[in-house]
């Protein structure tokens, strides 16, 4: 209860909180039969994911402000100093409303912030894992299917014998998804010739339908390691994960993601993977200090070409590309500059995450093409070193480094002028 007057028992606002995920229990006319007994004018319901503000009037509860915040999926979670700090800020915000209208004073609308789209992301994401490793788990009962997702596992890094392989899957299906969604509605603002992923009610295309042709328009432009499917794409999405995803895509067209600033973006995409889930998605990183040692006796030229044939997530070329700012005295332009560099990797989140990570480095320039590919290194490496002629669909359109200069390389076994151990 918030007071107007504790000592005459004059109550302003009826503050009703729940544990997370409860809100969907609560009674409406119960909440507004409370809050008459009361004699409150306000009415906040909160449950740590979702919030809403409504003002007592004519016998109705009448809808004020949202706060539309996904922080906590349990009250475990409290016991996380950077959440409990999440939750204790959001609180401020709401009472500070509160004092606002204690004033007299109007309320400012919401403003989704980095906070509210890694949230309903997050979210998103705990609900697809359980579902897509349902399908994970179907799809193995065949054999020829079961072989080949255990042969690509093993070239994403995974070992075949571990006993929650199906649930590591789900995981890096899930976080794959998540990450195309929102790269998508962040080029989107750029090329809004896209197709629009607004949910369709009724007999519409399917969402699996609806999402694949806009990755396939957009892998058009290009971006072709981050909308490029996997085996788990083509075993197609269950209707529970489909259902989720339709959830996503309307709470991400419930606010204009194109109002965000670029900055926000960049921290939305650097903060979606938290480093721990990486590291059990298999993804591990040169410290970046040694990355610096290693590129300070490898790269001096902005104007020639860098390959990294085993980028991972693109620590070496997200560092070089800043060592080339610096060599350039900051005068090259950053589409420029990714013109001479390439990354390449036969797992495909890795790769997924170089070309965000290259991406967030000026989300705003509208030549912002990452140059990763998903293939095998040996053989693509081959093909960009020694043809520079070569016809290959992955690279027509885009600069290739030539045979007159084969570049430097993070992997030891490429040659060129020099070469460093990644």
């Amino acid at each position: 209860m918030i007071w107007a007057d504790y000592e005459a028992r004059r109550a302003f606002a009826l503050w009703e909180l729940k544990a997370p995920g409860e809100r969907s229990k609560e009674d409406p006319s119960a909440v507004l039969e409370k809050a008459i007994n009361l004699n409150v004018r306000y009415v906040l319901l909160w449950d740590f994911q979702s919030g809403d503000l409504y003002e007592v009037a004519d016998g109705q509860l009448r809808h004020r402000k949202s706060y539309p915040v996904y922080l906590l999926r349990s009250l475990e979670e409290w016991t996380d100093p950077f959440r409990r700090r999440q939750v204790e800020s959001q609180a401020k915000q709401i009472l500070d409303d509160m004092a606002q209208l204690a004033r007299g004073e109007s309320l400012t609308p919401y403003v989704p912030d980095r906070i509210y789209f890694t949230g309903i992301l997050q979210d998103a994401i705990h609900q697809l894992v359980p579902n897509l490793k349902g399908r994970i788990f179907q799809a193995k009962t065949d054999r020829n299917a079961r072989q080949g997702l255990d042969r690509w596992a093993v070239e994403q890094g995974y070992r075949t014998n571990l006993a929650d392989l199906d649930d590591m899957l789900a995981r890096h299906w899930a976080y794959s998804l998540a990450v195309r969604i929102l790269f998508y509605f962040t080029i989107r603002r750029y090329y809004p010739s896209l197709p629009d992923l607004h949910p369709i009610p009724g007999s519409a295309p399917s969402l699996s339908d609806r999402l694949w042709n806009a990755f396939s328009r957009a892998q058009a432009v290009d971006w072709q390691a981050l909308f490029e499917q996997s085996p788990l794409d083509r075993l197609g999405l269950p209707p529970e994960a489909e259902r989720t995803l339709e959830s996503l895509l309307e709470r991400f067209h419930r606010y204009d993601f194109s109002l965000l600033k670029e900055d926000v973006i960049g921290q939305i995409m650097e903060g979606l993977i938290p480093p721990e889930e990486r590291h059990a998605l298999g993804q591990y990183f040169t410290r970046e200090d040694l990355v610096d040692f290693i590129l300070g006796f490898v790269a001096d030229d902005p104007e020639k070409p860098h390959l990294d044939p085993t980028c991972g997530s693109g620590t070496f070329l997200n560092r070089l590309y800043s060592r080339l700012c610096w060599r350039s005295q900051y005068r090259t332009s950053y589409a420029h500059l990714l013109e001479n560099l390439w990354g390449v990797d036969i797992a495909h989140f890795p790769a997924e995450l170089a070309t965000i990570n290259l991406f967030r480095q000026d989300v705003k320039d509208v030549n912002n093409f990452p140059r990763i590919l998903v293939r095998d290194s040996g053989l693509i490496s081959a093909l960009i070193l020694l043809t520079p002629a070569a016809n290959s669909p992955c690279c027509q359109g885009r600069k290739r480094p030539g045979s007159q200069n084969p570049g430097r390389s993070s992997a030891p076994w490429v040659g060129g002028e020099s070469t460093a151990h990644c």
